[in-house]
């Protein structure tokens, strides 16, 4: 039988045969292209190849290609959805078309796969009779085996509002009639059928009052057919997409002058095919993960269809998981980290249903990295990162998700007592007459008094049900408080709550309930929804996304204030993109240049400009970095005989162009001057230093923290570094130590650092790493540290290898020293670290001894003795403050046996409300706890000014929370008047304010809200 493997080498060694490059697969992490969150297609490395951004390598590519598509998330389970696959893929960029592609194709299924042709049916777009004839007369495919389709199964792009565009031709391997879910339709009748869908779309826009004369209505397919969704009988193996047009943004097309060629053979199906089995489960792929599932749930793959779902999404999501995490995706709450996240937390809870209550992914996973790491080393390179970040993320879930069940348990049960309280609400004429002539704060103070009053009746529930509605009504109360935010007038207020109260409560976890267990509880929507579904409940996912953009909103409004951008000036620079800039800084920092584009300080062509004038000047030849890659670009001087421009930027806004910012400080210039355009050589090279510092860290992290670290990101400037990496945890004192250490150590044995050109696939078949930065053409620069005389191959070990366009030191022991300045998290998953490099550091730790020669003359002690001296000082202070905490609460339960005289009795509750004189909440409870004591039984409610803010404090007695008095209900409505909130237990609450004067109000509320809890 040929497995997986053989299939994918058979692909490129074939391909290779008839002169494509084979290409290495790219990260699922796209490069370069922030349009995309995963790499989903094998053609999406090449875009910039087909859009001509870049040069490819060679005209002729083949790769297989990693792709992951979340759209299939909730799919996986089935027998065929997957979520990570393999694309194998022939692409060519101007070279051969459908004559040579079909011909590929057809070979290779026919000769290399040796499958029967008699299985193959044929697939085109309806109008490709070029394809049609050529599968027809060329290959001899018979016609009732051809068939033709509309866009929607046979047409690609474009991809976005305007670019390429074609028609796609597919090759369906038939498993036979008696997999089919009926007859087979002709090839006439598909097309009809077709033809007739395309009517009734055309039909869709009528004019008002104009029947539509087929009402919508296609009627059922004809039968069986090579695009049928009802059965299995055929399964589409290769796509074939003719990019042969271009279509604009009114979506007429026009031919492109040098047309291309991108396919795809998904690996999982051809090894269904190829091994005879009935899904991609069964084939050499899955069966060691499948069998490695079920040794651990101890149930066997085949006996129940219930539990071989179950097998199987774990199964799926422990591959996808092992290869996202290897190409440097983490766990997290948005974008790719966010898928992490929900494959390993579906895969947790399919395993908690087949029985496994503790955390069981990372065997599966270490069984994914065994069965695949001959063909992708990076996994077993990368096993114990792989390993840690399922495991703590399978723990965390499995934390969070018992806590979030429960709620979500209780709100199910609670589904009709919770739609009558919404209803009784909805209905309350008190409501009504809340909102007249209100201002929204007072509107909003009104209705929480009201939701409140349903609170006694909940101590009469079952346990289940209480918990479930007052969890509606805390969100219902962050409803009104989020509602009174963004909303100022009374009425659209007030038709805002009516909407919350006329949801669907009864039949629907709605999206407040699905925003606050995700916020709260980290319960992720997606589960929410399957569990909703098993218990016959609709879920509002279009809420739940709603209140996440109304968060998001706020969360921005509450942070740092908008500053805006200029909007990009890239429509001015296109007219100098026929000025492509040859760039010499590599090898000069001075050059004889003309000028021939300028634009003003409005970013409008100007054919001259004088001094004072901010301008952007383009050059013909320039020695002046552009930004990019991280390093900011060059700055220095633009000068003729007559004339002098500052330079304060370089950037590239169109690739190849370069554009210096600056002002003229002396004389005048114009389109055609020559000028010497010169780099300050000293930011130039400190720039230089820090940029290969940041090679030096680089691999120093990989090399302390493991090979999973990848570039995220970075910032070289002049006097400072930012690098960003993937790692999961902080770096331990040890760790920053460490590679601080070993950064430094290179600098010393002052590596030669080697620069040379080379392709971009040979340059990482043989070691160089390209996980972050620009696209990539056919010539790359590749920066080698420690072996700039020795093939990389040669067997001796490089300190670092990268693919990088930045400027660099020619030896390591020009950077002069390496700095840690900090070391933190920017996101989950991420760390960033800030260094300095030469004087900055020299500067940096001359200044701290500096001030710890002064801290020792003030302390009166040799520097060697100061932190004996500071030591002796803090335990001179600790032990001042225990004894004025010790003072403080004597002279606290003095005061307290005064206050037990305010005791009020309400209907036969004993009530102590007060204000007190305390400077901590601890204080504060220590009082309530002599108090508590005192009464036996009762509610004490006390209140402080506490570094000028209101801080209440509410404790209620065992006795009194067994009868259904609740600390939290009376805590939250008191809360409310201080401008503030809290919460706690039934027995303890605490809550903190910003009205300090209104506390008094406060405090004298609560006898009255006993009353109502009585």
């Amino acid at each position: 039988m040929v497995d997986g493997n053989e299939i994918r080498e058979q692909f490129l060694r074939f391909f290779e045969g008839k002169a494509h490059l084979r290409m290495p697969s790219a990260s699922l992490v796209p490069s370069g292209d922030s349009t995309l969150l995963l790499t989903s297609a094998g053609m999406v490395p090449f875009k910039p190849y087909f859009l001509g951004e870049v040069s490819p390598p060679a005209p002729r590519m083949a790769s297989s290609q990693k792709s992951f598509r979340t759209t299939d998330i909730e799919n996986v389970g089935d027998h065929k959805h997957l979520t990570f696959f393999e694309m194998l893929g022939n692409f060519s960029i101007g070279d051969y078309f459908k004559t040579e592609a079909i011909d590929f194709a057809w070979e290779f299924v026919t000769q290399w796969m040796k499958l029967d042709p008699e299985r193959f049916w044929v697939t085109v777009y309806l109008d490709d009779d070029e394809a049609y004839q050529m599968w027809k007369q060329r290959i001899g495919v018979p016609e009732d085996r051809i068939y033709r389709y509309g866009k929607s199964d046979n047409w690609w792009g474009p991809a976005g509002i305007e670019g390429p565009c074609g028609p796609c031709s597919e090759l369906h391997y038939d498993f036979g009639e008696s997999r089919g879910c009926s007859p087979t339709a002709s090839p006439s009748a598909i097309m009809e059928w077709e033809l007739l869908k395309l009517d009734e779309d055309n039909q869709k826009v009528t004019t008002e009052g104009t029947e539509n004369r087929n009402n919508g209505d296609t009627g059922e397919q004809p039968g069986c057919h090579p695009n049928c969704d009802h059965c299995e009988r055929f399964v589409e193996l290769w796509n074939l997409v003719f990019m042969q047009f271009f279509q604009d943004q009114k979506g007429n097309l026009s031919a492109l002058s040098s047309p291309n060629i991108d396919t795809g053979m998904g690996l999982e199906r051809a090894a269904v095919i190829l091994q005879d089995v009935r899904n991609v489960y069964e084939t050499d792929i899955f069966a060691p993960i499948i069998s490695k599932v079920c040794e651990l749930t101890g149930v066997g793959y085949g006996d129940k269809d219930e539990t071989d779902r179950l097998v199987r999404v774990i199964a799926e999501h422990a591959r996808g998981a092992a290869f996202l995490i290897s190409d440097g995706v983490v766990p997290g709450n948005d974008g790719r980290g966010y898928v992490l996240r929900r494959l390993i937390r579906r895969a947790a809870r399919a395993g908690r249903k087949l029985g496994l209550s503790r955390s069981f992914l990372a065997s599966v996973v270490e069984t994914v990295i065994n069965h695949v790491e001959k063909s992708y080393p990076e996994l077993d390179a990368s096993r114990g990162f792989i390993l840690m970040a399922v495991t703590r993320e399978e723990e965390r879930f499995i934390e969070t998700f018992d806590s979030g069940l429960r709620v979500l348990q209780a709100l199910i049960s609670s589904r009709e007592t919770i739609a009558s309280y919404a209803s009784s609400i909805a209905q309350s004429g008190e409501l009504m007459a809340t909102w007249e002539d209100k201002d929204p704060i007072v509107a909003q103070e009104l209705m929480s008094g009201l939701v409140s009053k349903f609170d006694a009746s909940l101590k009469k529930s079952d346990a289940h049900v209480r918990q479930g509605t007052e969890y509606f009504l805390e969100i219902l109360g962050q409803q009104i408080h989020l509602a009174s935010r963004m909303l100022r007038e009374p009425e659209a207020l007030r038709r805002k709550f009516m909407n919350i109260l006329e949801s669907d409560w009864a039949h629907c976890v709605t999206g407040y309930e699905l925003y606050r267990l995700y916020d709260t509880h980290g319960f992720p929507p997606e589960e929410t929804e399957e569990i909703a579904f098993e218990h016959g409940l609709a879920v509002d996912m279009m809420g739940f996304r709603e209140q996440m953009r109304i968060h998001g909103e706020i969360s921005k409004s509450d942070g740092a204030q908008f500053l805006g951008s200029p909007q990009a000036r890239i429509f001015q620079y296109q007219a100098f993109a026929a000025n492509e800039t040859r760039f010499v800084g590599y090898e000069s920092l001075e050059q004889t240049s003309i000028i021939v584009g300028i634009l003003d300080s409005e970013g409008e062509p100007a054919s001259k400009a004088s001094q004072g004038d901010s301008v952007e000047i383009v050059l013909q030849d320039t020695p002046f970095y552009p930004e990019g890659g991280g390093q900011v670009g060059d700055v220095g001087q633009i000068s003729s005989a007559t004339g002098k421009i500052d330079i304060v930027d370089s950037h590239s806004p169109i690739r190849g162009l370069v554009v210096h910012k600056g002002e003229i400080s002396r004389g005048m210039f114009a389109l055609g001057d020559k000028v010497c355009a010169a780099v300050d050589p000293k930011q130039r090279q400190n720039a230089a230093r820090n940029h290969t510092a940041t090679h030096l860290l680089h691999a120093a992290l990989r090399d302390i923290l493991g090979a999973h670290v990848r570039q995220a990101g970075s910032m070289v400037a002049a006097d400072k570094l930012r690098f960003d990496f993937t790692h999961i945890q902080a770096l331990t004192t040890d760790e920053l130590a460490s590679v601080e250490g070993l950064v430094n150590q290179a600098i010393r044995e002052n590596h030669a650092i080697g620069i040379r050109e080379s392709t971009y696939t040979e340059a990482v078949g043989e070691g160089a790493l390209a996980f972050f930065g620009d696209k990539y053409g056919e010539k790359v620069r590749v920066v080698e540290v420690g072996c700039p005389t020795v093939p990389i191959d040669s067997g001796q070990p490089c300190f670092s290898v990268e693919v990088c366009g930045g400027t660099h030191l020619s030896a390591t022991g020009e950077v002069g020293m390496f700095m840690i300045l900090s070391e933190g998290s920017i996101g989950s998953g991420l760390r960033r670290i800030e260094a300095l490099t030469g004087l900055e550091a020299e500067r940096a730790l001359w200044e701290p001894r500096e001030r710890l020669r002064k801290m020792a003359r003030g302390l009166e002690a040799a520097p060697s003795d100061l932190e004996a001296k500071v030591q002796t000082l803090l335990d001179d202070l600790e032990r001042e403050r225990s004894r004025s905490a010790s003072l403080e609460s004597s002279l606290a339960l003095l005061e307290a046996d005064g206050l037990l005289g305010q005791t009020v009795v309400i209907d036969g509750v004993n009530v102590l409300s007060a204000k007190v004189k305390s400077k901590s909440a601890n204080t504060m409870r220590e009082i309530g706890d002599y108090l508590k004591a005192k009464l036996g039984s009762g509610v004490v409610a006390l209140g402080s000014i506490i570094n000028g803010r209101p801080v209440l404090i509410v404790m209620v007695t065992a006795d009194l929370v067994e009868k259904g008095f609740s600390a939290v209900t009376l805590i939250r409505n008191i809360a409310r008047l201080i401008g503030g909130g809290g919460g706690g237990s039934p027995s303890l609450a605490q809550a903190g304010g910003k009205q300090a004067e209104k506390l008094g109000e406060a405090l004298a509320e609560v006898p009255s809200l006993v009353a109502g809890q009585a």
